[in-house]
C-alpha cells in the first residue's frame, strides 16, 4: 500500500469476523443509565471521545460525560439563546485539559471540564459541521456552505480569541448534499479526513491537505465533478447517482499500523458494507457481522474513530439483552438501559 494511494475493494462475499480477528485488545463499558443521562438513538449521535479518563457522548444538543468505567458524571446542557448558551450542537471538541467546546453552526461556545462557561466566539459567515484540534490553541473547522457557489472548506481558528488564522481547499458547492457529519480521525500524529460524496482519505495540516488514499470499490467511483455539475442538482442529481450505482461515500474510517477498517456506501444495500483491509497485502474482507462471543453478533450502526487505531462501537442494550449469555456480563442491563460501549484497538 505504500506504493499506491488507491485501495481497490471488490464487491465480494461478506464474512463474519470475530473481535479477535479485528482487534489486538478491547473492552466493554456499560454506560450508566439515569434520568440525567438517557442516550438517544444512535442516529442522533454527533461525536464520541474517550480521553482524560472520561467518555464523552454528544447527542441531541447535549454532551453526556461518564468516567472511564461508564459512571455518569454530568451532562453539559446549555441549549438556549443566551450569551453563555448554544442554539444547537452540531459537533463538539474535547481538549487535552478537559475543556469542552460546542460547535453550534455559526458559533463556538467553550466550557470547562466541569461544564462552566468560559467564552463564546461567533462567526456569522461560517457554518461549522465538524472540527478537530491542531494544537492547544488552534482548531481546524470544516465549513458547510449553503448558498455561495464557491468557498473554502477548511478554516483554522484560534480557540481563545475566535480569530480566523487562515482558510484553504477552495471548492465548488455540490448540487446535492447529504447531511452526514464528516469525520476526522488521527493516526501517528496525522489528522485524517473522510466524508460523504468523496472517495478520498486526506491528510490535513494547518495550511494544506494531501491525498492519502483513494477508496475504489469495484470500479464504481463517481467521475470527477459529478456532484458539482451544472444543470443537475437536488433530487434529479440524487436519482442520477442511484441510477449509475456509484459507491462514493466513506462515512467511517479508522487506521492502525497494519489495518484499515472503513465503511463505504452506495445507493442500495448490496453496495454498502464495512471493509477490513490489510495494509501490507492490499487484501480486503467485507464484513457481514462482527461476532463478540458465541452468542452475540451484529453489524455496527456507526464506527467512532478514537485515534491511533482505536475505535468505539455502541451496542444497543435492547439487542444485547436478547442474548442472555452475553448480557450476563453486564449487571443490571435491560432493554431500557443506555448502550454498552465497545472500545477496541485494530490489529
Amino acid at each position: 500500500m505504500e506504493d499506491s494511494k488507491e485501495i481497490f475493494i471488490p464487491l465480494s462475499t461478506r464474512v463474519e469476523l470475530t473481535v479477535e480477528d479485528l482487534f489486538l485488545e478491547y473492552r466493554y463499558i456499560p454506560l450508566e443509565t439515569c434520568s440525567e443521562a438517557l442516550l438517544p438513538d444512535q442516529n442522533h449521535l454527533k461525536a464520541l471521545y474517550v480521553r482524560n479518563g472520561r467518555i464523552y457522548v454528544a447527542a441531541n444538543d447535549l454532551v453526556y460525560v461518564f468516567d472511564q468505567n461508564g459512571k455518569h458524571l454530568f451532562t453539559l446542557s446549555h441549549k438556549g439563546e443566551g450569551p453563555e448558551e448554544y442554539i444547537g450542537l452540531y459537533h463538539c471538541l474535547v481538549w487535552d485539559n478537559g475543556d469542552i467546546s460546542v460547535l453550534a453552526g455559526h458559533s463556538m461556545v467553550n466550557y470547562t471540564s466541569e461544564g462552566a462557561f468560559i467564552s463564546r466566539h461567533d462567526f456569522p459567515d461560517l457554518f461549522c459541521r465538524a472540527a478537530i484540534a491542531l494544537n492547544d490553541s488552534l482548531y481546524l473547522m470544516r465549513h458547510f456552505e449553503f448558498s455561495k457557489p464557491e468557498f473554502d472548506r477548511f478554516y483554522v481558528m484560534n480557540r481563545y480569541t475566535g480569530e480566523l488564522v487562515r482558510s484553504y481547499w477552495h471548492m465548488k458547492r455540490r448540487g446535492f448534499v447529504f447531511w452526514f457529519t464528516d469525520a476526522f480521525c488521527t493516526y501517528q500524529d496525522k489528522i485524517l479526513f473522510n466524508e460523504y460524496q468523496n472517495n478520498g482519505i486526506y491528510e490535513l495540516a494547518a495550511d494544506s491537505a494531501s491525498l492519502r488514499y483513494v477508496i475504489n470499490v469495484n470500479d464504481r467511483m463517481a467521475p470527477p465533478g459529478f456532484w458539482e455539475q451544472e444543470g443537475l442538482s437536488g433530487m434529479p442529481l440524487r436519482k442520477e447517482w442511484e441510477k449509475q450505482g456509484y459507491i462514493c461515500h466513506i462515512p467511517y474510517f479508522v487506521e492502525s499500523a497494519s489495518t484499515i477498517l472503513l465503511r463505504f456506501e452506495g445507493p442500495d444495500e448490496y453496495q454498502q458494507a464495512y471493509a477490513c483491509i490489510d495494509k501490507r497485502t492490499h487484501q480486503s474482507k467485507l464484513i457481514k457481522t462482527i461476532r463478540y462471543d458465541d452468542y452475540f453478533r451484529n453489524e455496527p450502526r456507526a464506527l467512532f474513530p478514537l485515534g491511533d487505531g482505536w475505535c468505539g462501537i455502541l451496542l444497543n442494550a435492547e439487542e444485547v439483552v436478547q442474548k442472555e449469555a452475553f448480557a450476563a456480563r453486564f449487571t443490571g442491563l435491560n432493554e431500557e438501559s443506555n448502550p454498552v460501549l465497545f472500545i477496541g484497538k485494530l490489529k
